[in-house]
């Protein structure tokens, strides 16, 4: 994983002599997951997905499709973490697919471990941990619930918690960490609502 949080894999870097009787080497064209480039932009760079159908920069930074590379004859798929649910690794198995002039496939399957040696995933274990007591009634309670920084509870809030819980993501939206910091002489005005809420403090030094 790079310091971006992501990393591009290329279906022809695990090739290990993969040939067909009838095409040449060089016109072997390297796939996941028997996918196929559209047929008519096979000299342009695109993103595509399933057979032969174009695609967004969104599906395939969404790890929905993957992008076709003409001069290495190869695709690419794109992988962040979202795919490390415990922020450390991951072992993932994906299907190499070789396909011939004529249209015949075939393919390998390799596991790959998927590592963030530099600390930039989050742990889903610790987001679920730090889930548990957030929705209260009290003062301070109420600013825990509210997971997705609106400044207000919301239904949004119970989905988002939800999400981790059921491990269809690893974070909570916008960037809101599993913890809250308060200053010291935190008060909520009559009790009744906490937002808006001071969570910085300045020092002169």
């Amino acid at each position: 994983m790079n310091n971006n949080g992501s990393v591009e894999i290329w279906a022809k870097d695990y090739d290990r002599g993969g040939f067909d009787n009838c095409t040449h080497q060089d016109s072997i064209i390297f796939t996941f997951f028997d996918a196929l480039p559209v047929d008519t932009m096979l000299y342009r760079e695109h993103y595509f997905k399933e057979k032969g159908k174009r695609a967004t920069k969104a599906e395939y930074e969404a790890g929905n499709a993957q992008i076709w590379k003409p001069l290495q004859k190869s695709s690419g798929m794109l992988f962040d973490c979202s795919d490390i649910p415990n922020g450390k690794s991951q072992q993932v198995s994906l299907n190499v697919t070789l396909t011939d002039r004529a249209g015949n496939q075939d393919y390998c399957t390799i596991h790959l471990i998927l590592q963030d040696n530099s600390g930039i995933c989050p742990d889903s274990d610790q987001i679920v941990a730090g889930i548990s007591g957030r929705v209260t009634s009290n003062t301070i309670g109420k600013i825990g619930t509210d997971v997705n920084n609106s400044q207000k509870i919301t239904a949004a809030d119970l989905v988002a918690m939800r999400k981790v819980i059921l491990g269809i993501t690893n974070s909570f939206p916008n960037s809101q960490k599993s913890w809250r910091f308060l200053i010291s002489d935190f008060s909520a005005a009559g009790n009744i609502s906490p937002f808006p809420y001071n969570e910085n403090m300045n020092l002169r030094i």
